[in-house]
This record gives structure tokens, C-alpha cells and sequence, in this order.
């Protein structure tokens, strides 16, 4: 009698994963993502002291009051978006997405 052909299991699948280099496409993608990040963020130091809704890589609501901040942005489909303050002054840009 012949032998089965042994099957990985989920455990060596995911050793075997974890241990492959980045290639070329993992390198790109994450490269994208940093220059993503990076426009978002200079995008919100645009707006001094105001609340930004930022759904989607991209902000889709700006104001003085984070309740309006939150209404607008549920009017446009976006149920919780990320909320975060802008810099209090144009020197000040230490925050955190």
C-alpha cells in the first residue's frame, strides 16, 4: 500500500510564511502605504486647531466642534471614522494618527 501524500499543517503554513523575505511586491505596498500616511498627515497640519474625520486614507470632515466633526461625517456614510485634532499652532505638529 501506498502511502498518502502528507498535507502541511496550518502551523507549518504559517512558520513557512513568516519566515520568507520581503520581496519586491511586500516592499512597494509598504512604500505606498508610508506615502499615504505621510500626505494625510501634512493634510492635517493644515488645519490648525480643528477636529479632522479621516475615513478612507482621506479627510472627510474638518471643524471647530468634534460633535459637527462626527455629524458630517455620518451624513456622508462614514459611521466612525478616525477623529484626531490638528496641531494647536502651526510650530506644533507633535500628534498621533
Amino acid at each position: 500500500m501506498s502511502k498518502k501524500p502528507r498535507r502541511k499543517s496550518r502551523r507549518g503554513t504559517l512558520r513557512e510564511t513568516s519566515r520568507q523575505r520581503y520581496d519586491v511586491r511586500n516592499e512597494k505596498r509598504l512604500q505606498e502605504r508610508l506615502a499615504v500616511e505621510f500626505e494625510l498627515a501634512r493634510q492635517i497640519r493644515q488645519h490648525v486647531g480643528k477636529w479632522v474625520a479621516i475615513a478612507d486614507d482621506r479627510i472627510v470632515a474638518v471643524g471647530d466642534d468634534v460633535q459637527d466633526v462626527m455629524e458630517a461625517s455620518r451624513k456622508l456614510g462614514y459611521e466612525m471614522p478616525l477623529v484626531v485634532r490638528g496641531p494647536l499652532t502651526p510650530e506644533d505638529v507633535a500628534y498621533v494618527l
